[in-house]
């Protein structure tokens, strides 16, 4: 691991605590509940990005530390084993394929 890729990766956490504080500010605009909060924890492979929901915490999306891949989890432990949707790399640290929930679906099934 190196510095670029400790350095996309907190970038990256900012950009989930600001789509974080967004949603926030929509479900609660009188500011009465505390702020969520984002947090990383750093593996050996993956980074796991997770929210502090007030309540408990929830997996938000992991960073594979070799690659920079972002990828959707699929249980608090482990990502999707075909769960690439975004890198860190990317111009925007990877917003694009993210939402205050998580990673996006690979595949827009309403579209036509």
């Amino acid at each position: 691991m190196n510095k670029e890729t400790l350095d996309r990766l907190y970038k990256y956490v900012d950009v989930v605590q600001d789509l974080e504080n967004e949603s926030n500010a929509r479900l609660d605009p009188h500011g009465v509940l505390p702020p969520r909060t984002v947090d990383v924890k750093i593996g050996r492979k993956y980074a796991k990005v997770f929210v502090d929901t007030r309540h408990d915490l929830r997996v938000h999306t992991f960073v594979d530390m070799n690659t920079g891949d972002i990828l959707k989890a699929a249980t608090w432990q482990a990502p999707a084993p075909r769960g690439v949707r975004g890198s860190i790399y990317a111009d925007d640290y990877g917003a694009s394929c993210i939402t205050a929930h998580g990673a996006r679906y690979k595949y827009n099934y309403g579209s036509g």
